[in-house]
């Protein structure tokens, strides 16, 4: 159950004096709407959680380091990279709401990072002393959007909250009784409702390439069916040969003995009356060679198709026979939705500058000197909360255009220039706004061989006008309909959105 703001009040009162005047010392992904800051004053360190999970959303104290955690992902990156080693100043609840804010100090002034437990739409803000908006933790619809003023959500608390006893009962005797009893209470339900929601994440796009994998069988299981029909026919192409003197003109059957069966049994040949009889064979013979040629490939496909199920399926059982977040960390760390929980969105302004991407996308530009052990498309993150992924070569930009994207999703190609397939995922229903549009098309110029002149024309579409040319090479692809949008490269807004 969520968190009341009754209870946020109790929490608060007895964090806040053990959390005032600590430092952030590290940020942990303990969910994929959760996250955990440790903080550190002289030898003393504690950790605050905070989930906005729309049936478990809380804010306590923990008892000890989170154990089970995940890969830094969006927001938690954009936190790890603003607030570590700043100051709490303070952490208060506002308006008796359930909303808390941390104020934090240091360099370049002070930063709130403002936490909203209100169910589904409840969300988590990161702004400056001016009150604007840096990021957003979930990309939830918000009145708070990066950029613009943060504004407190209406009040929605009810007397039951503020005056009514609690149902959370302290533990006796705890540092921390109210932090402790609703740890206590919040571990089993919070658990079961973060591994559901990471297997989830993990197999739905896994059933989605069996499903394609299945219906891709059936299509070749069908051919194959077609083509063993014709297996016997170059026999009866050959008892045609052997007949022709016994064929008369227009005739749709001939009866013939069957040369090639120990008893000389007679069998019976279709025919076409519009043909002569060398015409009937030779139509014979070529469905045989249809056949000869056409069974190994089928059969090779379907043996390759076998082999990419089976480490799908056995993906999908070990994913589903996880019991901790821990054993699913290595499943979560590629994938890759945007509608996803977790995403950052909006960071402009807040991250540390990285080392940055110099460079063009699959044919342009210097390579980038890459580790050797990652692998896998560019990730950004646009400032309205949308993943773009950058293929690093035509392999990957197949990948990204064919497999991982769906038909709603936004593709860009910098125009008349070699460069990286650029693909900005959308939710289901939403269109793609200019913003977005124009953000994706800067990136695919920057991944180009057009980046050397800082600006110029980027094609875009939809990803479902995309099509790949029968037998074309990785990375060819036809576009029907597109359109085509200025654009400028913006290196700080690059590296503002960038993820990995």
């Amino acid at each position: 159950m969520n968190i009341t703001a009754g209870e946020i009040a109790q929490v608060l009162k007895e964090a806040a004096g053990a959390l005032d005047g600590s430092f952030i010392h590290k940020v942990y992904q303990t969910g994929a709407q959760e996250w955990t800051l440790e903080t550190r004053q002289g030898d003393e360190r504690l950790w605050l959680l905070i989930s906005l999970s729309p049936r478990n959303g809380r804010i306590h104290l923990l008892q000890k380091a989170p154990e089970d955690t995940l890969p830094l992902e969006g927001f938690a990156r954009t936190l790890k990279k603003t607030i570590t080693r700043r100051k709490v100043l303070s952490i208060r609840q506002m308006g008796g709401d359930r909303v808390a804010h941390i104020t934090l100090g240091g360099a370049g002034g002070e930063m709130t990072l403002a936490v909203e437990l209100m169910g589904t739409v409840g969300n988590m803000y990161l702004f400056d002393q001016e009150g604007r908006v840096g990021a957003k933790a979930l990309p939830r619809k918000s009145r708070n959007e990066p950029g613009a003023i943060y504004v407190l959500p209406e009040t929605h608390k009810s007397k039951a909250q503020d005056h009514a006893a609690l149902a959370l009962k302290p533990v006796d005797g705890a540092r921390f009784p109210f932090n402790l009893a609703m740890e206590r209470r919040s571990e089993g339900p919070a658990m079961e409702e973060k591994l559901g929601d990471a297997r989830a994440m993990i197999l739905s796009p896994l059933r989605v390439d069996l499903k394609k994998m299945e219906k891709l069988r059936k299509k070749l299981e069908g051919e194959m069916a077609a083509l063993r029909g014709y297996e016997g026919y170059r026999k009866l192409g050959d008892l045609l040969k052997t007949n022709y003197h016994s064929i008369m003109k227009g005739a749709a059957l001939v009866e013939v003995d069957d040369l090639f069966s120990p008893g000389m049994e007679k069998i019976t040949i279709a025919l076409d009356p519009a043909k002569g009889p060398e015409k009937n064979a030779e139509a014979y013979y070529k469905k045989h060679r249809k056949f000869e040629k056409g069974a190994p490939r089928i059969e090779q496909e379907l043996s390759s198709l076998k082999s990419k199920e089976e480490p799908i399926r056995k993906r999908m059982e070990a994913v589903k026979g996880a019991e901790t977040l821990a054993d699913l960390a290595p499943f979560l760390a590629r994938e890759d939705d945007a509608t996803s929980p977790g995403k950052s969105v909006g960071a402009k302004g807040y991250g540390a500058k990285g080392s940055g991407a110099r460079g063009s996308g699959a044919k342009g530009g210097k390579k980038e000197k890459e580790s050797a052990q990652y692998s896998g498309p560019r990730r950004f993150i646009s400032s309205e909360g949308h993943t773009i992924l950058v293929g690093r070569n035509d392999q990957e930009n197949d990948e990204i255009t064919f497999r991982i994207a769906n038909g709603r999703d936004l593709w860009l190609h910098a125009r008349d220039y070699p460069g990286s397939h650029v693909v900005a995922r959308l939710p289901k229903g939403v269109e793609p706004s200019a913003r977005t549009i124009q953000e994706a098309a800067m990136i695919a110029l920057k991944y180009s061989k057009a980046a050397k002149g800082g600006k110029g024309e980027v094609t875009w579409c939809l990803a479902k006008q995309i099509k790949k040319p029968k037998g074309a090479p990785a990375g060819k692809v036809l576009v029907h309909g597109a359109k085509s949008v200025s654009a400028r490269i913006d290196e700080e807004a690059i590296q503002a959105m960038k993820v990995k």
